[in-house]
């Protein structure tokens, strides 16, 4: 179980910058193209909560 929970708390919290370079440089063109103007992403899980509309 604190396995677990210490993952989801990991990737919830993690920053674009403490991803490995090829998801970044991935992420530089998936998210102009895929989050709506004007919303910013924090954390990686930002992208999943705003292509959802939870934020």
């Amino acid at each position: 179980m604190a396995e677990i929970v210490q993952w989801n708390n990991d990737l919830r919290f993690k920053r674009i910058n403490e991803m490995p370079i090829n998801l970044q440089v991935f992420l530089e063109i998936y998210i102009p193209e895929n989050i709506p103007s004007g919303k910013i992403v924090y954390y990686w899980f930002d992208v999943y909560d705003l292509e959802e509309g939870r934020i």
